[in-house]
């Protein structure tokens, strides 16, 4: 894991902020590890974390569950307790995670 330059780092933010989704975010403009790093600054910022207060101990309970089943079923009820824009942000984080 490679963090990317703060500066950098700041110039995207300050782009995205800005611009929004018509900023040029291709590999020729910034490193993978500056948008990761961006990703992360964000994330940080957020004043509700995304897995937002009241429904983080349900998901770490969730996995000190015995089987995977559980964990499974648990981590599902977990996830709903979030709010729609917390829970369909998660989703398609954890879905890019996965491919």
């Amino acid at each position: 894991r490679i963090s990317g330059f703060a500066d950098e780092i700041e110039t995207l933010k300050l782009a995205l902020d800005k611009e929004g989704e018509k900023t040029d975010m291709s590999e020729s403009s910034y490193s993978i590890n500056v948008i990761t790093g961006t990703l992360k600054l964000y994330l940080r910022l957020l004043p509700i974390p995304l897995v937002t207060f009241q429904a983080y101990p349900v998901f770490i309970a969730a996995t000190k569950e015995k089987s995977e089943t559980e964990i499974v079923q648990k981590l599902k009820e977990a996830s709903k307790a979030l709010p729609a824009a917390h829970y369909n942000c998660l989703k398609y984080i954890i879905m890019h995670l996965n491919r």
